[in-house]
């Protein structure tokens, strides 16, 4: 059993269960979502780290990496020039990869005792992207939108990783694996464009 899932609606009633969670060393506390109107039972780590900085730090790079996949999902179905073929199939690998990090980020701050949100919504209010043209959009248009976009998140997962190293060594790995990967796509995406 999971000890630390959302429970909508109600209370642990197993004194067992909280029995369970103190042997194990975790803490159970209940706090209310006033934005949402449930309450949720989050566990604290027991490796004492600050959910809370870790939420706001890994959080925005979670909707910013579900908005990359979501941006090169529209840059691919609405691609148009001499190189269409190869942009198209750089798109579909890139669009997975980023689709994994928003996975990993998203499991990071469960398994810290941090629930993850990737709902339309919530992407489309927390994320920092810039948005995309509409309509269609040349191959090298394309190229330049993606670099921007990959560039800018490097940065910004760079400056997340530089302010966890005293506050979750696990999640500053994380976030360098991420950083090395998004850099090595920046590069590719320079090279393509020169």
């Amino acid at each position: 059993m999971f000890v630390g899932r959302l429970l909508l609606n109600r209370k642990v009633a197993s004194g067992a269960f909280n029995e369970a969670c103190e042997v194990a060393g975790h803490t159970l506390e209940s706090i209310e979502d006033k934005n949402r109107g449930y309450e949720m039972t989050t566990r604290v780590s027991p490796i004492g780290v600050d959910v809370e900085r870790l939420e706001a730090e890994l959080r925005p790079l979670q909707m910013d990496m579900i908005a990359l996949a979501l941006q090169g999902k529209q840059l691919h179905w609405n691609l148009q020039g001499r190189q269409f073929m190869s942009i198209l199939m750089y798109l579909v690998t890139f669009v997975g990869v980023a689709r994994s990090w928003a996975v990993v980020l998203a499991e990071r701050l469960v398994s810290l005792g941090v629930w993850a949100d990737g709902q339309p919504g919530d992407v489309a209010r927390e994320n920092r992207l810039e948005g995309l043209p509409g309509g269609a959009v040349s191959d090298s248009q394309a190229l330049s939108l993606i670099t921007e976009r990959v560039s800018k998140l490097a940065g910004s997962v760079r400056e997340v990783a530089n302010n966890l190293g005293g506050v979750d060594i696990g999640s500053q790995d994380l976030c360098l694996d991420i950083l090395r990967n998004l850099e090595k796509h920046a590069w590719m995406l320079r090279a393509q464009q020169a």
